[in-house]
């Protein structure tokens, strides 16, 4: 997969942007905003994957009793 086509932010990336709002005239806020952006995001994603591990369980033990899948 090429960089162009990710749809996230490195590591790296989003502590240029933290670095970036030093000496701005709204530091804190601009910094705070960041940081709740970033926790937002990976909230989100630790649902999506708690989802998709339940949906994941649940179709397996859809399949034990239907016998397509030994235990």
């Amino acid at each position: 997969m090429k960089n162009d086509d990710r749809k996230h932010l490195t590591a790296r990336e989003i502590e240029k942007l933290i670095e970036a709002t030093k000496g701005s005239r709204n530091e804190a806020c601009d910094r705070c905003l960041l940081l709740m952006m970033f926790r937002i995001y990976t909230r989100q994603i630790a649902k999506d994957l708690r989802g998709f591990r339940v949906r994941g369980e649940r179709h397996e033990r859809q399949q034990r009793q239907a016998g397509l899948v030994e235990r």
